[in-house]
């Protein structure tokens, strides 16, 4: 369910592609383009959580968020990730629970269950690093961004059936 809800209908808009380009054109290296995308998640895409009916649970799509400039957790990862995809950056959304930390892995998955959305990018050495892209003026870089003590997270992949345990 959650990787059928988090699918990404359309290519980047004309604006959205420029800002990809972009970041691709100042930053050479793959890490320093990560950097630049959760800086620029974090910090230009306002966090504003209008969470209700399907919104609860469905983030809105890239194109939307950059054009509107804010989103909840959900689109911001949303956006995050298909700027990283677009880039050839291995990303993914990721729920997690705030509140029930390792005991969500004693439930069946169920958005019930998770309250909040994450970003896991696997590096070009296939180490797993780990964002929030609600979290505002982080600075840092792609090494040493730091993330709360969120423990698990279900990774939105296609045949995932496990959780992850989040490193930080």
């Amino acid at each position: 369910w959650g990787v059928k809800i988090f699918k990404v209908q359309e290519a980047p808009s004309k604006a959205l592609q420029a800002k990809i380009d972009e970041i691709k054109r100042k930053h050479k290296y793959e890490g320093d383009r990560i950097t630049a995308t959760l800086n620029f998640v974090q910090d230009e895409i306002r966090y504003l959580g209008l969470e209700s009916g399907i919104g609860s649970y469905k983030p809105f799509q890239p194109n939307i968020v950059f054009e509107q400039r804010f989103g909840d957790c959900k689109d911001k990862s949303l956006l995050m990730t298909h700027m990283l995809n677009a880039m050839g950056i291995e990303a993914y959304p990721v729920l997690v629970s705030t509140t029930m930390l390792n005991t969500v892995r004693d439930f069946i998955p169920s958005p019930k269950y998770f309250d909040h959305c994450i970003v896991k990018v696997v590096d070009q050495n296939k180490k797993n690093r780990w964002y929030d892209p609600t979290i505002s003026n982080q600075g840092g870089d792609y090494r040493n961004t730091s993330i709360p003590n969120y423990k698990l997270g279900f990774v939105l992949k296609r045949n995932n059936t496990a959780f992850d345990e989040i490193s930080f």
